[in-house]
């Protein structure tokens, strides 16, 4: 993770009126950038093209490798800011860093094709600006799905300065880079020679499938492309449209009127009896379940592996190839042989489901790993706390409270657990639903064993309006009452479903009305821009405290002591309700439009996350000098979701809480988090109760005022 900035005027007199930023306090001192990268930064001006000098900013957040400064600058004087993480398309050693990996495959291009191909080759998230030498070209761009930030200022009128940036810095007006190819300014040194103020030409060499934001217009197929800026001539390479990772998504509908064979019982029927009944009758979706739990655990795998941690040690399940760790193996039988962790004990015992495989297991999907275990294995007629409390379904989720006052507290206490568990190195964004958990239970698979692992829980601050004084002085005096919102109820319920061998730290991030107001005000707003929404500002706001991990203990021997995760990497589950239509609105568009309708929303919103979503969310979480980390957008997960039928992945005639995300909850019941997998949806901003805080009839698409207040 990095904080990168660029800056160029593009006449003489301009540099002269800005000043030169190298000693321009509001760039080499901003803190937002600072933040990003705390570890080391480094500054290079260097004469692009005629009367104009470019200047290179990096801040960088020590992940990865040995700790290379940034701006990187080559024997060939090529200079190059990197934002991102290569998780696999290039081959990156155990103990390189990535930024060095990349720069010399870019010093070797010799054409733009050379320089595309090897860009688009890179699977995770990334930005990027690079000045080529040779061709004198400036290169920037962002990966398709935008998961790392990177915003513009484009020359208007008078002011023909241009700059690239993490964050805002300086005065000048910021927008996002659109997520939709890669961008090259060039100038034609011909022409150059006859004008005081450089014609620069911005050069776009779209992504296949790329949409301008906020339209249906492909960007390709652009006659007049939009008008970005007077000073610039923009040209479209439509001819040179380079591949990419946007998923074309399966076409294929069930026949009309065709009912599944779970439809028969499931109308009235509890969500966890749902699941628990289509995996006794629908034994596809039990494959496809468990393929999509490979390729996830996979993607878990790379965020996890190679962080720096003490004396530069990894476990020895880290050093082994992360496509090895917990194998599905089959007997002579072609009987399908399981590793299940029996979370009792702790310990690894084999049972095996005596079938043999059938030919749809065989059928070929990204990253094929067949678990054909299936229900047999299950008995979910009765479930065990870590207390060993045997409950049944409904009394167990009437039972949250109770467990949020201490029962859970005995996971960490677990005599099998190690003494002396290390610190946490990985976080995960814990609201409880079923997203985050199950990242959280592939986290304990990948995580060494000797480490505890953080799940932050934000909750908003709450002022009962109380009826009598009695009420009142039957309140709780320890304020834990004013934290009591969904996201917490579920976060403990969730947390008691995980492997009570492993260390988890719980951590209750509490955030009072004047914490939000002072820190929206000072730095939050700041960060969001240009975003300013009433949603950007609930969300922004929530995954702010959130990244921060400020607040209490809420398990373990250190149970209610303050805590602050010291963890580098964050997993969160941005991508799961995009792909497998989780939102509300997914469930009107189907009731209005059926399969292909659907289909057809799922596919804009996967078109459109880079705009809405990530770029916000990266600029947000990353001002702690903490990096973000997708697993559901990991590139081999889109292209296997995306290859799917969208009746393999939801079902919304389903009840909420079982249709949409089917496949995720049923790989939820596969890793025995069997209540989790039936929690319904709810977004953040309502599950932290920041919406309910803020006490205004407000819509999301609205402009938040508060943004612009300089105090609530």
């Amino acid at each position: 993770m990095c904080g990168i900035s660029f800056f160029c005027c593009l006449a003489h007199e301009c540099a002269i009126r800005h000043g030169c930023p190298l000693e321009n306090r509001q760039i080499t001192n901003n803190s937002f950038l600072k933040n990003r990268g705390p570890d080391v930064d480094g500054h290079v001006s260097e004469q692009l093209w005629k009367n104009v000098k470019g200047f290179f900013s990096g801040y960088v957040l020590h992940l990865r490798g040995c700790l290379t400064q940034q701006p990187v600058v080559n024997m060939q004087g090529d200079i190059m800011l990197w934002n991102g993480e290569i998780f696999d398309g290039l081959k990156v050693d155990d103990n390189q860093n990535d930024t060095q990996v990349l720069l010399d495959q870019l010093t070797r291009c010799n054409t733009d094709a050379e320089m595309c191909a090897v860009i688009q080759a890179i699977q995770g998230p990334w930005s990027l600006i690079f000045w080529q030498k040779k061709q004198e070209k400036l290169w920037f761009g962002r990966d398709v799905f935008g998961r790392r930030s990177l915003l513009w200022h484009l020359p208007k009128g008078e002011d023909i300065c241009f700059s690239l940036s993490s964050v805002t810095v300086s005065d000048f007006e910021f927008e996002e880079v659109p997520a939709v190819g890669l961008f090259c300014l060039s100038v034609d040194p011909n022409v150059a020679a006859c004008h005081e103020i450089l014609p620069i030409e911005l050069n776009i060499f779209p992504w296949q499938r790329a949409l301008w934001p906020g339209t249906a217009s492909s960007v390709a197929d652009s006659s007049s492309p939009l008008n970005i800026s007077s000073h610039l001539t923009v040209k479209i390479h439509s001819e040179e449209a380079v591949p990419s990772w946007m998923p074309v998504l399966n076409k294929l509908y069930p026949d009309e009127g065709r009912d599944f064979d779970y439809l028969t019982t499931a109308t009235n029927t509890a969500g966890l009896e749902i699941l628990k009944e289509i995996r006794s009758v629908n034994k596809d979706m039990v494959i496809l379940a468990n393929k999509l739990l490979d390729i996830l655990e996979k993607a878990v795998k790379k965020r996890v592996f190679n962080l720096p941690r003490p004396n530069g040690e990894m476990s020895a399940q880290c050093k082994i190839n992360i496509s090895d760790v917990y194998p599905i193996t089959f007997d002579s039988e072609n009987t399908a042989i399981k590793e299940q962790k029996d979370k009792a004990s702790g310990c690894i015992h084999f049972s095996s489901c005596s079938r043999e495989l059938s030919e749809s297991e065989k059928m070929t999907v990204p990253q094929p790993v067949v678990d054909a275990s299936s229900a047999q294995c299950d008995n979910t007629d009765i479930l065990y706390l870590s207390d060993g409390q045997s409950l049944s379904v409904d009394p167990l989720l009437t039972s949250i409270s109770s467990l949020i006052h201490g029962e859970v507290s005995n996971i960490s206490k677990s005599e099998l657990q190690l003494k002396e568990p290390l610190p946490a190195y990985v976080a995960v964004l814990f609201s409880g639903g079923v997203d985050s958990a199950v990242l959280a239970a592939l986290a304990d698979r990948c995580v060494p064993a000797n480490e505890s692992i953080d799940l932050i829980n934000v909750a908003f601050e709450q002022n009962p309006v109380l009826p009598s004084n009695k009420v009142a002085n039957s309140q709780k005096n320890d304020g834990q009452g004013f934290f009591s919102v969904p996201d917490r109820h579920t976060g403990y319920l969730a947390l008691s479903e995980l492997n009570s061998c492993r260390q988890w730290n719980f951590v209750e991030v509490n955030v009072t009305q004047e914490d939000l107001q002072k820190c929206r005000s000072d730095r939050i707003r700041h960060l969001l821009h240009p975003h300013n929404t009433v949603l950007d500002d609930s969300i922004g706001c929530a995954l702010w405290f959130a990244a921060r991990g400020t607040g209490i203990l809420g398990t373990g021997p250190s149970k209610g002591q303050s805590y602050t995760s010291k963890a580098k990497v964050i997993l969160c589950g941005m991508g799961a309700d995009e792909q497998l239509a989780g939102y509300s609105r997914h469930r009107v568009c189907f009731n209005r439009s059926s399969w292909a309708g659907l289909n057809n929303e799922l596919e804009m919103e996967i078109n459109r996350i880079s705009t809405r979503n990530l770029g916000r969310d990266d600029r947000i979480i990353a001002d702690h000098g903490k990096e973000s980390r997708f697993p559901y957008l990991d590139e081999q997960v889109v292209a296997f979701l995306a290859a799917l039928p969208i009746y393999h992945k939801v079902d919304l005639r389903l009840t909420r809480g079982v249709g949409e995300k089917l496949l995720l909850r049923l790989a939820a019941y596969q890793l025995e988090l069997f209540l989790t997998a039936s929690f319904p949806k709810r977004a953040i901003q309502f599950g932290s109760r920041i919406a309910k805080m803020e006490q205004k009839k407000e819509k999301g698409s609205q402009i938040c005022q508060r943004l612009f207040n300089t105090c609530d």
